[in-house]
């Protein structure tokens, strides 16, 4: 867009100047019956600019495409700081529950199974601490998709692959 109007104020700068006309031809005298060749230039004088209005308007136009160039490349530039933010928390948070929470659950799993085999620990006490670890297997398995799903997103936008950005900087 921009190169676009670059052009169209090139074009309005070479209207603004004005043209030399150059004339010629035949001119028959009739008293004398004579031909005559007759030529001119037609040299306008430059007193004022006559495409100013042309021109402000091609001037103003290019910086209104510049301007939008520019906010276009913030938005996206904003967008991929989100998504790499939100790629950044899905993989932090999937990391987090699988090497903190998930063994510790396993662990109140092994000791509530323990406990119920050996008749200290009721039923919905083993139910409840197997619903929480299942729980925490979906949120796992939640936030690696999500980060797998920002990640393709990123590519989108920035036609690379993640394997050669780096991520946790």
């Amino acid at each position: 867009r921009s190169r676009l109007a670059e052009a169209e104020l090139n074009l309005a700068t070479a209207r603004s100047r004005p043209a030399w006309i150059v004339s010629g031809g035949m001119r028959r005298i009739e008293e004398t019956d004579d031909w005559a060749l007759v030529g001119g230039v037609t040299v306008p004088l430059r007193l004022s600019n006559r495409n100013q209005g042309r021109i402000g308007e091609t001037r103003a136009t290019l910086a209104q495409v510049e301007a939008s160039e520019i906010a276009d490349r913030v938005r996206i530039e904003t967008e991929l700081f989100v998504l790499f933010q939100e790629l950044n928390h899905n993989i932090e948070l999937a990391a987090a529950l699988e090497s903190e929470v998930e063994p510790r659950l396993g662990t109140a799993l092994d000791d509530t199974l323990r406990a119920f085999e050996l008749g200290r620990s009721s039923y919905l006490e083993l139910r409840a601490v197997q619903t929480e670890l299942l729980e925490v297997a979906y949120e796992i398995l939640d936030a690696q998709a999500n980060a797998y799903r920002l990640s393709i997103e990123i590519e989108r936008l920035t036609g690379e692959s993640l394997t050669a950005m780096p991520i946790n900087e």
